[in-house]
């Protein structure tokens, strides 16, 4: 549609681009050069390639759940935004560090404030070094 040579997806939605690179690509021999065949761009793993449910941060992020607190959507205001992510499943500990295995709510909230802010998990955890979970 805008003609973009490069499309960021999560790892969880490159088939749908492949499916869209197969169209394009048959189109264009079948009636000429009109479409761009996009590549995507895929964030490390840390930087947002899957964003987990804020609600179950085992499971993914999908606007299908049924717990309207386990996903941001795009047309959410920003209190609902907030509130969605003070809900969010954390562990009982108080420590902000990236752990997938033993913190997967925490670490998940870090891959979002990651993505977001363009910092590491590092120096996301030295942010909030000491500051508990409410802070965070």
């Amino acid at each position: 549609l805008y003609q973009a040579d490069v499309v960021p997806v999560g790892i969880d939605q490159m088939q749908h681009l492949e499916l869209t690179r197969n169209i394009a690509q048959r189109f264009n021999q079948a009636y000429g050069d009109t479409f761009v065949v996009p590549d995507g761009y895929i964030p490390a793993a840390n930087e947002g390639a899957k964003i987990m449910s804020l609600a179950e941060p085992t499971k993914k992020m999908s606007k299908s759940d049924t717990n309207i607190n386990s996903f941001i959507l795009m047309t959410d205001d920003k209190d609902a935004i907030v509130r969605k992510f003070k809900r969010a499943v954390t562990d009982c500990e108080t420590a902000v560090r990236f752990d997938k295995d033993n913190k997967p709510g925490i670490s998940n909230l870090l891959t979002i404030y990651c993505a977001a802010t363009g910092k590491s998990p590092e120096e996301a955890e030295e942010v909030f070094q000491g500051q508990g979970y409410g802070v965070f």
